[in-house]
């Protein structure tokens, strides 16, 4: 699912530490250098998600890293149902069918959801991410651009994400 893109104006405390939770310092130096860190942010985002589900055995069957052509999109390396606790998730990040480095990809246990486990891409778009238990896990990246003619918003954001079961 990729949806359209939704508008949100952001207190700055707040506007931080979204900035801080996701990773995006380069965002916060940016804010800073132009002055704008005490300004509200005003943003579009767009959320490019991805769930996984496993019907019947699938062995050998590489449809888990089919490519939909998102404008965020992670793809696992590996079939996630082939996995099981302690096991390691290779993902690759692209952002308009390209890899992209320097973002950070957490992964998110549903039973602890206080514990990320998190990895930045490296130079061809890849994490990796050890699952140290079984359950439902979420994938989860967020790029953002700036956007410099737009009378609405200052930003735009893109939030993919992953989501399965792990054995």
């Amino acid at each position: 699912y990729q949806s359209n893109n939704d508008y949100v104006a952001i207190e700055p405390q707040k506007f931080r530490q979204y900035l801080d939770d996701e990773g995006l310092d380069n965002i916060a130096a940016e804010r800073q250098k132009r002055g704008e860190q005490n300004d509200r942010a005003r943003e579009y985002f767009i959320r490019c998600s991805k769930l996984l589900l496993q019907v019947t055995p699938t062995s050998g069957n590489e449809i888990f890293s089919t490519q939909l052509g998102y404008t965020l999109e992670l793809i696992p390396e590996t079939d996630p149902f082939e996995l099981s606790a302690g096991s390691e998730l290779g993902v690759q990040l692209l952002y308009l069918k390209q890899p992209i480095s320097g973002v950070l990809v957490s992964a998110v246990s549903k039973d602890y959801p206080d514990e990320p486990i998190e990895s930045r891409t490296d130079i061809d778009g890849r994490a990796r991410l050890i699952l140290r238990r079984s359950g439902i896990w979420l994938i989860k990246a967020v790029h953002m651009i700036r956007l410099e003619k737009d009378n609405k918003a200052d930003w735009e954001s893109y939030w993919a994400s992953l989501l399965f079961h792990l054995r």
